[in-house]
């Protein structure tokens, strides 16, 4: 899919994120679709231009249509310039919806100068994707692991890098279809600041392993559907079944740092082809 220009702010944006590195830099994240726009605010009040509702990261803010700046009103008292929200600080989305695709483009999280988290969903490795039948259509031959997933940004941080408290939702869920491969699983990685290690290229990892035996792993979970999943396919987890991270087990959806799916190797010197469909990629909301 063709790059998408968004202004000279996002450049200007995303030049400070490279330098800094990606809370998820697991893919090479492409430029999220739509205009420029102001900060999101921490907590509360308004910023630049007609501004639309957006989550920070304590509470609800609003994203300018221009180059705002955070504001924060206090308690009755005049508006005060808060500024922009540090390094990896934790964002929450303004709704369930992750991806959906009917853009007909890997958009993800929000657009931007609207909502706080912007990204895409693209691959890393040998796959091919499109997006034109409004779904995440991926096709190819795999030889080593081939992963694909989720990066993002959020205009409101300094420099963009930022981790989503998803705590609000119980856990995700995605529609699969197609032929995954002859193993008929995939492996699904919730990534989280706890588990990744701080020496990761993100700069957002809390462990530090202190012993040549300790480890920093993400959680993750086997999707094990069969080879060909038809017809379409809904697949749910809650945060508890994504399990196996180090230090600390499951995912904090308090503090998310990575959304990845990753199909197995073929057998040595071999591959395998795969053309399957992801879609309707949501947040699992909390029975109430």
């Amino acid at each position: 899919m063709p790059s998408v220009s968004t202004g000279s702010l996002l450049s200007a944006l995303w030049v400070g994120l490279l330098a800094a590195g990606a809370c998820n830099n697991t893919f090479p994240t492409h430029l999220p679709v739509g205009g420029p726009g102001g900060s999101v605010g921490a907590r509360g009040g308004s910023s630049g231009g007609a501004g639309a509702p957006g989550a920070g990261a304590t509470g609800a803010g609003a994203a300018g249509a221009g180059q705002g700046r955070t504001l924060d009103a206090g308690s009755g008292g005049p508006a005060v310039d808060a500024g922009p929200l540090p390094h990896c600080a934790t964002v929450v989305p303004t709704g369930p919806v992750i991806a959906d695709f009917n853009a007909l483009d890997s958009r993800a999280f929000g657009v931007y100068g609207v909502d706080p988290i912007v990204g895409d969903a693209h691959v890393k490795d040998s796959l091919g994707e499109d997006f034109t039948n409004a779904t995440w259509h991926l096709t190819g031959s795999v030889r080593g692991p081939a992963s694909f997933g989720l990066t993002w940004i959020c205009p409101g941080v300094i420099d963009g890098a930022c981790t989503l408290d998803l705590s609000r939702y119980a856990g995700l869920d995605f529609t699969l279809s197609g032929n995954i491969g002859p193993a008929g699983t995939m492996q699904l990685t919730v990534g989280s600041v706890a588990d990744e290690a701080r020496t990761a290229p993100s700069g957002c990892g809390g462990c530090q392993p202190m012993l040549a035996s300790d480890v920093c792993a993400d959680p993750f979970v086997n999707v094990s559907p069969g080879s060909i999943v038809s017809p379409p396919r809904t697949v749910s987890f809650t945060w508890n079944l994504i399990q196996s991270g180090s230090p600390m087990g499951m995912p904090d959806p308090h503090s998310l740092t990575a959304i990845t799916w990753t199909l197995p190797a073929a057998a040595a010197g071999g591959s395998y082809p795969v053309d399957f469909t992801i879609d309707d990629i949501r947040l699992i909301p909390i029975p109430r």
